[in-house]
């Protein structure tokens, strides 16, 4: 097993407003009495004001296996988003440890995107420090698990936090679990539609339920796709085969999808009036979405 160690400084670190949630839905208490204390009690250690401590915290981040659906990818990008920035990309493989240094005080999270050819997938990833957990013996201050569900509650976190609300005044990781167990595809939801009813205090979780197929279409794609097999950008989602004759039948949803293959990325959907469209583009290799 490959252990680097790797610092995410950031100069610039922000605390978002506080959100007025009148019923947050998924909120810690939601979760259970005792894991929510149990929670609760890591993350006050993990965010120790002791004005001797140092402001980041060693966290161990393991690379989990690609999903089968990944099964051409060979290297994870790790990125970490703090205050709006995002840090320089790390590239490792699955079962590497990664040690980062987090902020003590603030929210952060982090993205594993599966680089795919020319495209990168849509992210695995963590919550920090909702989601620490502790370390493995001999390990650093603390652990993360990298996870699909994760790297949704990381990007729906950074939404919240972009339109000025306290991520970590919402149960990211439950949010990122319940949208795992109730929609076919998480990441078909509309997650800006979600982040405006938490704001609001109208979030349900009921909410997380993707909206169903709305049309059946037939692409026709350049020759040289035929008889390949199309990578997903989602975890969640399945590859697909074009016809030797390069067409391909898409189930069309109103949330774009991606899918890679040979140099190429398609990317189909609904228009907001139900019509099918889609777009395809050749991709660099060293190119991302």
């Amino acid at each position: 097993m490959d252990i680097r160690v790797c610092h995410f400084l950031f100069s610039l670190i922000r605390a978002a407003p506080r959100a007025a949630f009148k019923d947050p839905g998924l909120a810690l208490a939601k979760a259970g009495l005792a894991p929510s204390l149990a929670l609760c009690g890591f993350a006050c250690w993990v965010l120790s004001s002791c004005p001797l401590a140092p402001p980041t915290i060693a966290a161990a981040a393991r690379l989990p296996p690609f999903p089968e659906a990944w099964s051409v990818a060979e290297f994870w990008e790790l990125r970490v988003e703090q205050g709006g920035l995002l840090s320089d990309p790390l590239v490792a493989r699955p079962g590497d440890t990664l040690v980062l240094a987090l902020p003590r005080r603030s929210t952060a999270y982090v993205y594993c995107a599966a680089l795919l050819g020319g495209g990168k997938s849509l992210p695995f990833g963590a919550v920090w420090p909702q989601q620490a957990v502790a370390p493995a013996q001999g390990g650093p201050g603390a652990a993360l698990d990298i996870t699909a569900s994760g790297g949704l509650a990381a990007a729906f976190g950074a939404l919240l936090e972009r339109g000025g609300y306290d991520a970590g005044c919402f149960s990211l990781e439950r949010f990122g679990l319940e949208a795992e167990a109730r929609a076919g595809d998480p990441w078909t939801l509309d997650l800006a539609a979600l982040a405006q009813s938490v704001a609001g205090g109208s979030f349900r979780a009921d909410s997380l339920r993707d909206k169903p197929e709305k049309a059946l279409a037939r692409l026709w794609l350049p020759l040289r796709l035929a008889g390949l097999e199309l990578t997903p950008s989602s975890p969640w989602a399945q590859a697909l085969l074009v016809a030797a004759d390069g067409s391909l039948d898409l189930e069309l949803c109103y949330k774009p999808r991606s899918l890679y293959g040979g140099g190429y990325e398609l990317r189909a959907g609904l228009s907001p009036e139900g019509e099918p469209c889609w777009s395809i583009k050749e991709l660099s290799a060293a190119g991302g979405l």
